[in-house]
């Protein structure tokens, strides 16, 4: 008898021990709303979201708990987890006087729920850094690196380019970067090349405009000045362009909040008081000051010319403001991001950004959809990112109120997950607090 007792037991231990060994070691959150942003974004109440290494395990109704053992349980009752943002059109920080340090600008846009990053002005080194964060040796956003930006160059042709773009792309870098300069002919022929190699080409528009980018399938066209230029000169031309836009799924990044100081809409005194210029290095705060500072005080020497300068770039925003409006009536795939340059603050930007286009008339839901979905299709409908499902990465920002009713709940982040790896409100305000002082 006391054998077949201890025979029992042993089985019993050793099924627990077994048991033990199948079930992850889960991070939870618990009782928690998810924001939902594919196939369309809305709430799903009151979910215990389980997270398995880098991955979302699986979601289910609260009330069914499954009662998983886990020592990481993070309360989400009563508050918002949503897919983590993608900032679409940044600028990896190299050498110079106005470069920020590299893991400062990391955690900069990781404090923002910025955890993926579209640089577009990509090098070789970048792929290091890509590297590094894919083995976890830092904690960083994902990258997608561009190649170094093709434009103008006299030794160009279709040949060299076929070369360059095979390099490249045996290299590892994501898509291709077009800044401009070729001509119509050129471009074309570089365009048909790139389509070939299956390689994805984002960027300015070309000497032939919207229309010359869309007949050449760029997939993803930046900035605002060939929207508001076709728009000027043809507004059927236009309508007939979005409509090709929407249907072969064309993208447009326009980064507003860029032109705002770059087309002097701000004082002095508000570009100092740019919500996040209080966390950016001093070095780099210091030479956008100065320069500010010069121009302003140079400004006033040809006030006719600034006025007049300043006029038309206020037109130029307002036109496209209404624009992006009509873009996104038509289902213009549309992605966000706030550029980068002087007084653009890493992270900070992306809520400027989309206080911008909800300013301009789009809805949260649409707004929110640019910022996760839409950024993670730009890369494949398999991209492993971008919303709440099963298998995708564990990119999350979890909030304090309901973005879809109101985005500046963004302003109440209460913890970022990067790959499965939290970051608590406590800590990230503690690390801010370090780069303020």
């Amino acid at each position: 008898m006391k054998l077949n007792f201890s025979l029992c037991l042993g089985f019993i231990c050793a099924f627990q021990m077994l048991f033990a060994q199948q079930i992850p070691d889960y991070i939870i959150f618990e009782n928690i709303h998810v924001v939902q942003t594919f196939p369309e974004v809305k709430i799903i109440e009151n979910q215990d979201v389980y997270i398995s290494n880098e991955s979302i395990d699986f979601f289910e109704d609260h009330k069914k708990k499954k009662g998983y053992p886990s020592r990481n349980i993070i309360n989400g009752k009563g508050k918002y987890l949503m897919p983590g943002m993608a900032d679409m059109h940044s600028h990896f920080p190299n050498a110079g006087p106005s470069s920020f340090d590299k893991e400062n600008y990391f955690f900069l846009n990781l404090a923002n729920g910025v955890t993926t990053l579209r640089t577009m002005r990509g090098a070789v080194e970048h792929l290091e850094w890509k590297k590094k964060i894919a083995l976890r040796t830092i904690d960083g956003p994902n990258l997608y690196v561009s190649t170094p930006p093709f434009s103008y160059d006299r030794n160009l042709s279709p040949y060299t380019s076929r070369i360059l773009l095979e390099a490249y792309q045996r290299d590892g870098f994501d898509f291709v970067k077009y800044l401009g300069g070729m001509t119509p002919a050129l471009y074309k022929e570089f365009m048909q090349i790139a389509n070939e190699l299956n390689f994805t080409v984002a960027g300015h528009a070309p000497k032939s405009g919207l229309v010359g980018a869309i007949e050449s399938n760029q997939k993803s066209i930046e900035h605002i000045g060939s929207f508001v230029k076709l728009y000027n000169e043809d507004p059927e031309k236009f309508e007939e362009m979005i409509l090709i836009m929407a249907k072969e799924k064309i993208y447009n990044c326009p980064d507003i909040f860029w032109y705002l100081p770059a087309y002097d809409q701000f004082t002095l005194e508000e570009l100092k008081e740019i919500e996040g210029l209080d966390y950016v290095d001093q070095s780099v705060k210091k030479h956008w000051i100065d320069g500010a500072v010069s121009y302003f005080e140079k400004s006033k020497e040809e006030v006719d010319k600034f006025e007049k300068e300043k006029k038309e770039g206020a037109e130029e925003i307002s036109t496209y403001m209404k624009l992006l409006k009509k873009m996104d009536s038509k289902n213009v795939p549309l992605l966000i991001s706030g550029g980068s340059g002087n007084f653009v603050i890493p992270g900070f930007s992306m809520l400027e950004e989309m206080r911008l286009f909800k300013k301009a008339g789009l809805s949260n839901k649409a707004i929110i959809k640019a910022a996760t979905i839409n950024a993670a299709h730009f890369f494949g409908k398999d991209t492993p990112w971008g919303s709440i499902e099963v298998g995708k990465q564990a990119n999350l920002i979890m909030l304090e109120s309901n973005p879809i009713e109101n985005l500046e709940s963004l302003r109440s982040i209460q913890g970022v997950m990067l790959r499965g790896k939290w970051f608590s409100k406590k800590a990230i305000d503690k690390k801010l607090e370090l780069m303020k002082n």
